[in-house]
């Protein structure tokens, strides 16, 4: 019985190198739970403990539990956690970072977070909680391995195979069975998806997984959750229903572990922190911004924690832009994952005092809506064949670094500066997002035709640039001989960024003008429907009609808007393309693609061992040059290191 008359849980500060553990005994069929302090730095005898890894779950409500004949106070899950921790098949204490941690305390929290690699790494056995599990648990358990056996056969099959095999055939229930809910609550559990998990299960020495009072096998789970996702992609069941289809992100703490415990493995740390850093980012959550950074530290020793020269209570802008400006150093631009890490700076909206090159990470992990791409990886929706053919920069020197924090000095060369930005492509997240009416389809495609148009009179027609504002091109003085006249290939192909070649089609200028006739064609057969059946758009099945005088107007506009016509085709490629992105014509009379922020004025350049260009803006108020990074660019001519050949100057370039 909880007594209320209990005084509520006080921590006693932590000496250097101590850690807490929390102790139990069972006493009269209850759990009694003592917490004490232990060192990690002793060289005479070795703290044997366990390590517990789960998620927080929901931070609403917190129940209480004696300790030290005190009332602490725990979370839902981990109260519902810990009658099963203290029956599990160990008797050692176990540290459990909620409890072990004063968390009221920020200094002592980054303290302990800088021990958490020696905490997991030391610790005998990590245990892994995924909840209280359900009635069937047992049985569902007991189906991982054929489920993993099935998605191996099934693994390689054709999407198109017909017929396709059920469950049923390969010795697995229908969907209708409510055990597949209690499989799914296990290969998609939440704990699958916070951020310190990763590190946790990573450093492990052995993991041992608790559902409820059942223990699932690590590589039966591993298994299950790797192959399990093919189960949607080749299999139905008799009643046609599909499985669940996986997310490639539950399986990152398998691929990290897999390196981590790999004795060959022998990367650099730094270049492990930013490849665990790039891989967590949007698919595992934390509860606060500074988590982004501290979850990831832990898979580094204290001692190279301190190279980062972190303060002990450090501001967010000045965690975020001194880990950033570490791992930039440290990797190199010779590195495509310092370019990842780079190009996911330019933001729309950021934390205040960050610099331009530094990312947002918390900002870009809680991200909605569709994900824009960098341009230098392969789009898989678009079924790009062969790695992307951008290889801008055949520069090789690398820029040294300044003392100043807030600075990062790259090398490259400044070539063109933007004239004129376009508008963007309309109901870009509506295509994205999909579910649309018939109506709104049928505006979108009208918008799509009028933005295309519009646009192509202004680049093709109107091709005089204005007076390079800037002043920072080194050949700016002969406008006839620098122009660079648009042509319509130039045009249309960097609609798409000129990646024309795909899995299984090509694209051409005829696809282009397929495009363009089949929007011309839907545009005619709107313009003739009388103001009833164009309000019947609305209500009914897209591109219907019960007038025959209009049936044929109708055949030939769904020749060309049908799914997967040369039309549509192209309207997609150029909507991934061009996702929160603008087009822009240059002071020289070049064409490209940028992020929705580039503005006129903007120069433009390439840097070393970049694959695209980028978009710089110059600091007006700066007593050097200096820029703001605005990001990458697709400029069309300029993609596979033409600019050697404009006998430009390197120049170290500040970027603030």
């Amino acid at each position: 019985m909880m007594r209320k008359d209990r005084e509520p849980f006080t921590y006693i500060p932590l000496k250097a190198g101590d850690i807490r553990l929390l102790h139990v005994s069972i006493v009269a069929g209850e759990a009694v739970w003592c917490l004490k302090t232990t060192s990690l730095q002793t060289n005479e005898t070795q703290v044997a403990f366990d390590a517990l890894s789960y998620t927080w779950g929901d931070l609403t409500d917190t129940f209480p539990i004696i300790c030290n004949n005190q009332e602490l106070r725990v979370h839902r899950n981990l109260r519902d956690a810990l009658p099963y921790l203290a029956r599990r098949q160990s008797s050692l204490p176990i540290w459990i970072d909620a409890i072990c941690i004063n968390q009221t305390d920020s200094d002592e929290k980054l303290t302990q977070v800088r021990m958490m690699h020696n905490i997991y790494s030391r610790a005998n056995e990590v245990w892994v909680w995924l909840g209280t599990g359900r009635e069937d648990s047992k049985e569902a358990i007991a189906l991982l391995p054929r489920i993993a056996e099935v998605g191996k056969e099934v693994n390689g099959d054709s999407m198109q195979k017909s017929p396709r095999p059920t469950l049923e055939s390969k010795g697995l229930p229908g969907l209708s069975s409510p055990m597949w809910q209690t499989v799914y609550s296990l290969i998609y559990n939440p704990w699958f998806f916070r951020l310190w998990i990763v590190q946790e299960a990573s450093l492990a020495k052995r993991v041992r997984v608790l559902y409820g009072s059942n223990e699932v096998d690590w590589k039966e789970l591993e298994e299950a959750v790797d192959l399990g996702t093919e189960l949607g992609y080749h299999i139905r069941d008799v009643n046609g229903q599909k499985p669940r289809t996986g997310d490639i992100n539950n399986h990152n703490v398998f691929l990290i572990r897999q390196v981590v415990q790999d004795p060959e493995f022998k990367v650099p740390w730094q270049h492990h922190l930013l490849r665990t850093l790039l891989l967590t980012l949007k698919s595992h959550q934390c509860s606060g911004p500074y988590d982004r950074v501290l979850g990831i530290l832990g898979f580094i020793t204290a001692d190279q924690i301190e190279q980062i020269r972190l303060d002990d209570n450090p501001s967010l802008p000045d965690l975020y832009t001194r880990f950033t400006r570490f791992l930039l150093s440290s990797v190199g631009p010779r590195k495509s994952n310092w370019w990842a890490l780079l190009n996911l700076a330019p933001t729309s909206e950021k934390l205040p005092g960050l610099p331009s090159w530094c990312p947002d990470f918390h900002a870009l992990s809680n991200s909605d809506g569709p994900r824009m791409y960098s341009l230098a990886k392969p789009i898989s929706s678009t079924k790009y064949k062969g790695p992307i053919p951008y290889y801008a920069s055949r520069g090789i020197s690398i820029a040294s670094q300044g003392s100043d924090l807030s600075e990062l000095t790259v090398r490259g060369k400044i070539f063109d500066t933007v004239d004129r930005v376009y508008t963007e492509f309309p109901h870009s997240l509506k295509l994205h997002v999909g579910g649309l009416s018939a109506g709104e389809s049928s505006q979108i495609l009208l918008d799509i035709r009028a933005w295309e148009r519009g646009l192509a009179k202004a680049i093709l027609e109107d091709p005089q640039p204005a007076q390079d504002s800037t002043g920072l091109l080194q050949n700016n003085n002969d406008n006839d001989k620098n122009l660079v006249k648009i042509s319509i290939d130039d045009y249309w192909r960097t609609l798409v960024g000129n990646l024309t070649e795909r899995t299984d089609y090509t694209l051409t200028r005829e696809t282009f003008f397929e495009f363009r006739r089949g929007l011309d064609a839907w545009a005619k057969y709107v313009e003739k429907l009388d103001f009833d059946n164009k309000m019947l758009i609305n209500e009914c099945a897209f591109g219907t009609t019960d007038d025959p005088n209009e049936e044929q107007e109708l055949e030939e506009a769904q020749k060309y808007i049908n799914q997967d016509t040369p039309c549509m085709t192209f309207l997609f490629d150029v909507l991934h393309r061009l996702h929160r992105r603008r087009l822009f014509t240059t002071y020289q009379g070049r064409i490209g693609f940028g992020l929705e922020t580039v503005q006129a004025a903007d120069v433009v350049c390439v840097l070393n061992y970049s694959c695209t260009a980028h978009i710089l803006r110059l600091e007006k108020d700066a007593h050097v040059c200096t820029y703001r990074l605005i990001g990458e660019a697709y400029v069309h001519g300029m993609m596979t290191g033409e600019v050697e050949a404009l006998d430009l100057e390197e120049q170290d370039i500040i970027l603030v």
